[in-house]
C-alpha cells in the first residue's frame, strides 16, 4: 500500500467531506428553525431510548456517540438541566454514573424526528435513487469498516 493518495482518492476525500457538511448543515438547519436542540442531542437521546429504562454509563455513552469525554459530560449536565435526561450513581462502580432517558426526553426525540427524517430526505432521499443509496452505503461501509493499519 503506498503512502500518498492519488489524484482521485483525494477527489473522493474532498466530496465526501463536502457531502457530509452540506447533509449535516442541511439536518442542523432544519432543526433549529423548528426551535429544536442541536442534532447531538438527538443522537444521546435515542441512544439512552434504545437502552431504556436501563440507562447507559458516560462512557458507554461517550464510545457510541465518538465525543470526547468532557464534550459529554458537558453535553449531558445541559440535557439534565433541561430535564431530558436523569444521572445516577452506577451500584458496580462509585465512579461512574449511569444516564437514563426522562419522559420528557423521550418525547423530545419523538417530536425531533420528523423535522430531522425531512432533512434526511431533502440531503439523500430526494437526490438517490434506492440503488445509488445502497452503492453509496456500501462503498462508505468500506471505509468505516477498515482494518487499521
Amino acid at each position: 500500500m503506498q503512502n500518498k493518495p492519488n489524484e482521485q482518492s483525494v477527489s473522493s476525500w474532498v466530496s465526501l467531506v463536502r457531502a457530509y457538511q452540506t447533509a449535516m448543515n442541511t439536518v442542523e438547519t432544519a432543526l433549529k428553525e423548528a426551535n429544536f436542540p442541536p442534532l447531538n442531542w438527538y443522537d444521546v437521546l435515542l441512544e439512552l431510548e434504545k437502552v431504556s429504562p436501563s440507562g447507559l454509563r458516560l462512557i458507554e455513552l461517550e464510545k457510541k456517540l465518538l465525543i470526547a469525554q468532557y464534550g459529554i459530560s458537558r453535553l449531558a449536565s445541559k440535557m439534565e438541566a433541561n430535564g431530558l435526561i436523569a444521572r445516577r450513581q452506577c451500584p458496580d462502580d462509585k465512579r461512574s454514573q449511569i444516564v437514563e432517558l426522562t419522559d420528557k426526553g423521550r418525547t423530545l426525540r419523538q417530536d425531533m424526528w420528523p423535522v430531522y427524517s425531512s432533512a434526511v430526505q431533502r440531503s439523500i432521499g430526494s437526490r438517490l435513487t434506492n440503488l445509488e443509496a445502497e452503492t453509496l452505503t456500501e462503498i462508505l461501509n468500506k471505509i468505516i469498516l477498515q482494518k487499521r493499519s
